[in-house]
Formats: structure tokens, C-alpha cells, sequence
């Protein structure tokens, strides 16, 4: 029997893609598989309950992470 992929198409603000991006080609992997690795992770950390935080602020600790990363990268 023969598995079909399936795509999942979404669109993402220039911030969020360039953070992915850059997190990809550190890994030496594509954007694509990146998020394949990101979804995956999610939910099995979802299933066993692991997130306890509401999304908004997941949201706004990251962005906050990410913006100071940003402004102290060498």
C-alpha cells in the first residue's frame, strides 16, 4: 500500500520566517523539514500534556526571546 503525502500550506510574518530560516540552515536542514520537525514536536508534547502556558503568552515570551536575541547576536 502506497502512503500519500499530504501538504500543509500556511503563510508566516518576515520575522517568524526569517527565525525559522536561520534555525534551519544552522541545523543544516530545510524549512520544510524544519517545521515537519516543529509540528511533530508539538503535538507529542501536547498529547502528554507539557504545554501549560495559553498560547498568547507562549506568543509574547517568544517574540520577547527572540527580539533580544536578535538585538545581541555578534
Amino acid at each position: 500500500m502506497k502512503i500519500k503525502n499530504k501538504k500543509i500550506i500556511f503563510r508566516v510574518d518576515e520575522v517568524l520566517y526569517s527565525f525559522i530560516h536561520d534555525i534551519a540552515t544552522e541545523n543544516d536542514t530545510t524549512v520544510s523539514d524544519l517545521c515537519r520537525k516543529i509540528l511533530e514536536y508539538f503535538f507529542i508534547g501536547y498529547l502528554i500534556g507539557e504545554f501549560k502556558k495559553p498560547l498568547k503568552e507562549l506568543r509574547e515570551d517568544f517574540l520577547k526571546k527572540f527580539e533580544y536575541l536578535r538585538n545581541n547576536k555578534e
